[in-house]
């Protein structure tokens, strides 16, 4: 092809653009910068070692997860009463299905706490069987399997303050600077599951795919 010719088809394409943005109106310009902002976020990010997913869950709910108790009352009180969980569900389960379901032969009790954000945590009891207790310990990745609960939050001093005044255990005096900016914290609830706290100083650069409406703005 010609210089000449690129030079037109060029001028062309510019000429098309400009009339598309104009019929669109304030919301197609919008449109437009977004999708212009979002292939310039994606050429600054460096492509990832791991090919994209062939499949994914198609998620219903926010992320729901379970603690097997000893003591329910007094997970309930700390989840509820500290954290300021909310009881949404208390229910039971019989021997049979919860046999079949592979999770205890004598059947369960299960309550339902959401937090503000609608995740899920589910504190399960077994009847008659209790399972056994596993000693926590002393740091929190030096077991394989452990899982913990993290709660991006704000004020994690006063937080930190609220557990300390709960008698929680906590993992560290205070409140570590992890990161430039970013503090987090370490507790044990009453069983000694690790439940940690985070602070970011900037959440719309931890969590861009929550914040894309800020550009606009």
């Amino acid at each position: 092809m010609k210089v000449a010719d690129i030079i037109v088809n060029r001028v062309l394409r510019h000429r098309v653009l400009s009339h598309q943005l104009l019929s669109f109106g304030a919301i197609g310009l919008a449109v437009a910068m977004f999708s212009t902002a979002s292939q310039s976020q994606d050429e600054k990010r460096p492509a990832s070692n791991h090919a994209a997913p062939s499949w994914s869950l198609k998620m219903a709910t926010p992320l729901e997860m379970g603690i097997v108790c000893l003591d329910m009352d007094r997970m309930l009180n700390f989840y509820t009463d500290v954290l300021g969980l909310k009881l949404v569900a208390d229910a039971e389960a019989s021997p049979e299905m919860s046999a079949k379901f592979g999770a205890t032969p004598s059947g369960f009790r299960i309550v339902r706490l959401q937090t503000p954000y609608g995740e899920r945590i589910k504190l399960v009891q077994p009847k008659k069987v209790l399972p056994k207790q596993t000693a926590a310990p002393e740091y929190v990745f030096e077991r394989q399997g452990t899982a913990y609960i993290t709660f991006i939050i704000f004020d994690i001093h006063g937080v930190a303050k609220r557990l300390k005044d709960h008698g929680v255990k906590l993992m560290s005096p205070e409140p570590v600077e992890i990161r430039k900016g970013v503090i987090a914290l370490f507790a044990q609830d009453p069983e000694g599951n690790f439940v940690e706290f985070v602070e970011y100083p900037d959440l719309a650069s931890y969590r861009p795919d929550l914040f894309k409406w800020k550009q606009f703005f």
